[in-house]
């Protein structure tokens, strides 16, 4: 049986893909070395461990010689021998001394692996073993340290960037919220979206009482709240106290005399953390710059080239081996970016690598991809005399410099630019092969990607620019764009949901929610120039019958049903119009057919042509937050499109229902001339229309001129 924990213990267990290996690690050649990080809290020591190790090695190894490594921070932990039985699949628990934890670790595995006694080819194909990333397993157990409270600290310790594991942080409210308090929320949802980012988070909601964990609390002082009041205060302010259900966690009162102090307290958390200290922060409400759209720092600018040592650490352009893995520079784009008449953007990669004899410069490569799709492959090149003569004086001469397209279908939200060295050793024959150590090859930090010359123009709605980047609600970092209507009596889950989505849109852009707008279902007004973003069930649509006026969807005896396209917008669809075509009926049947409905659905705004509805509607708000949770998924993610999408078995069934329709600065001479090349039955009708005028009026002229003729011929 599983021993009971101390207070303030906690038991994890993380997978090497938890840890951010995306594939299984193989290890080839007589030496084979590869490994992963895991950092620990700054407020926890590791107490127990033990490794969980699965894997599997060539058959044809000599076990008396061959053996599979364990290292924690260069100290072996294990070495397990490779023994022919085990070679289809093995898996062991190895103990792991705690001592040898510290605040950064890392966790490598070495294979030394020989095939024959005599001389071998250190790269013969005998010599590989695998290591699961999915069933090897890091398993520790954490305890927390009681260390002070101080708001300098912040987001720790509500999150800490050590912590590899996804941020779980509860938000409880003293009654029902406010609009001012639920903006407040957001903004916090906001901040610790972005502190947490690729990590993931979720924001669960309780009324009343607190969790036996750290959680954020949101309400005016004096309020009583389970077995403690919330203490008095002289304006907005930010207090840490001990959690009274559990001495080892923290709680963060966001509160102030009334609801507009709580709101000024949050914006200063979210938007200048930096300037608290101390357990206990009395704030001035802060002035906040206007934003522009897509002025946040974690788009991609897109008015230069962006070079790749502003978007990645240099040691992640740095690689080390034959074949170092994938060289990955992550980046988030604008999904609007519209290229015609270009092709796309333009990357330009410097790729530097060894300059030497033993390097097969015919077989070695090296190959780049965006979001793992093959773009182009670069062959590695000898040095030239010129070259030669240049290293003689000590100017790097080992680098290529390669340019290549990146199409304009291949540009998402979130982005990957991905590059792999594959070095081949040169064959020397028998006995003479020779396996190069401390191999290092780098991407210069100058090398540079160019979107410049993109115009935002995009047809929407369209869902899959949501899923993926929260657009358009993350067009303008602040969300002062944004109009979320939540239910008047909102249920803990359809909070979670909604802040999840708040803190996904603010990790989109780098920016907080400072100004995002809290609109009931029976105050629908002055919604121009929003996006308006509904959170609910599928009741809500009934309480706004004039925000769903428009849509292509309704709601019959609590059942969603999908409205089938008019016969005018069908007809416009076959030349060419921004209406297209329309999956009514398919998608009426999976509508129909869902029990538990959880559905994404957009449609043009009714208050301003220019801007879209989306809708997360379930059957139950218990289904809300698990539709945030899919965006996280890539597999998933990857079936949200169109303007309807409902969630099934392993994804959702997309569709496109209703009017559709282009949006953008796309300049007119563009956007004439490229609604004339998307539409060439239109384009013919014109040149056959103006054929017939410019025909007809030649005539006419022609038949004016032959009268007149005749007319002078009979005076003669």
């Amino acid at each position: 049986a599983v021993s009971a924990l101390p207070a303030g213990a906690r038991r994890v267990s993380l997978s090497m893909k938890d840890l951010g290996v995306e594939y299984p690690l193989q290890l080839v050649s007589t030496l084979g070395e590869a490994g992963v990080s895991y950092d620990v809290r700054a407020d926890e020591v590791v107490t127990q461990a033990s490794l969980t190790f699965n894997f599997a090695y060539s058959p044809q190894l000599l076990s008396d010689i061959s053996q599979m490594v364990v290292l924690l921070n260069n100290e072996v932990v294990a070495s397990v021998p490779l023994v022919r039985e085990g070679a289809g699949g093995v898996s062991l628990t190895i103990p792991i001394d705690p001592g040898l934890f510290t605040t950064r670790n890392r966790l490598n595995f070495r294979f030394i692996g020989h095939y024959t006694r005599q001389c071998e080819d250190p790269l013969h194909s005998t010599l590989w073993s695998n290591i699961s990333n999915t069933r090897t397993k890091l398993n520790l157990t954490l305890q927390r340290l009681n260390t002070g409270a101080d708001l300098a600290r912040l987001p720790a310790p509500f999150f800490d960037r050590s912590d590899p594991t996804k941020l779980r942080l509860p938000f409880v409210f003293v009654e029902n919220p406010s609009n001012t308090v639920l903006q407040a929320a957001a903004a916090t949802a906001s901040y610790f979206g972005m502190a947490a980012s690729f990590r993931g988070f979720s924001f669960p909601v309780s009324f009343y009482d607190t969790p036996a964990s750290e959680a954020i609390v949101f309400g005016r002082s004096g309020s009583r709240l389970g077995n403690f009041t919330l203490p008095d205060v002289n304006g907005p302010s930010l207090i840490l106290i001990r959690n009274p259900r559990n001495p080892y966690a923290l709680l963060l009162l966001v509160t102030g005399r009334t609801d507009a102090e709580v709101l000024a307290a949050a914006k200063v958390l979210a938007a200048a953390p930096s300037s608290l200290s101390g357990t206990r922060a009395t704030v001035a409400p802060v002035r906040l710059p206007a934003r522009k759209p897509y002025d946040g720092p974690r788009w991609l600018d897109t008015t230069k080239p962006a070079r790749f040592g502003d978007l990645v650490a240099l040691e992640q352009l740095e690689g080390q081996g034959l074949r170092p893995g994938l060289l990955r520079i992550p980046f988030r784009a604008p999904p609007d970016l519209f290229f015609w008449p270009r092709k796309g953007g333009k990357i330009e990669v410097i790729y530097r690598y060894p300059a030497v004899p033993w390097l097969d410069y015919r077989m070695s490569r090296f190959d780049a991809l965006a979001n793992a799709k093959y773009l182009r492959s670069f062959k590695l090149t000898d040095l030239g005399p010129a070259d030669q003569v240049r290293e003689t004086i000590g100017r790097p001469v080992s680098q290529n410099i390669g340019n290549l397209d990146l199409p304009a279908y291949n540009v998402f939200g979130q982005n990957q630019l991905q590059f792999y060295f594959d070095l081949r050793v040169a064959k020397k024959g028998q006995c003479q092969s020779y396996l190069p150590e401390n191999v290092r090859v780098s991407i210069d930090a100058d090398s540079t990607i160019d979107l410049s010359g993109a115009s935002h123009f995009a047809r929407l709605p369209d869902l899959a620019f949501f899923s993926s980047a929260g657009f358009p609600f993350s067009r303008m970092g602040d969300q002062s764009e944004t109009a979320a209507v939540i239910s008047s009596q909102p249920s803990a889950p359809e909070l979670e949901a909604f802040f999840n989505l708040v803190g996904r849109f603010s990790d989109v852009s780098g920016v907080p929610a400072t100004s995002i707008r809290i609109v009931r279902p029976g105050a629908l007004t002055d919604l121009a120039g929003k996006d308006v973003l509904v959170v609910g069930t599928v009741g809500m649509a009934a309480r706004m019958p004039n925000l769903f006026a428009g849509a292509p969807f309704k709601i019959d005896g609590g059942r969603l049903r999908v409205s089938a396209t008019d016969f005018f917008p069908r007809i416009l669809s076959r030349f060419g119009s921004n209406v297209g075509s329309s999956q009514s009926r398919e998608a009426d049947e999976v509508a129909v057919s869902q029990g538990n409905l959880s559905s994404l659905m957009s449609w043009r705004s009714p208050f301003d042509k220019d801007r879209v509805v989306i809708a997360l509607l379930a059957a139950s708000p218990t289904q809300l937050p698990a539709i945030t949770a899919s965006f996280n998924d890539p597999r998933v993610n990857y079936t949200i499109q169109g303007d309807l999408a409902i969630a099934g078995a392993g994804g959702y069934s997309s569709f496109r229902v209703g009017e559709s329709f282009w949006v953008g600065d796309l300049p007119f001479i563009w956007r004439s001339m490229w609604w004339i090349s998307e539409n060439p039955i239109a384009l013919a009708l014109v040149f056959i229309l103006s054929g017939l005028i410019l025909g007809a009026g030649g005539w006419l002229i022609l038949s004016a001129r032959a009268r007149r003729r005749t007319r002078e011929l009979g005076e003669e």
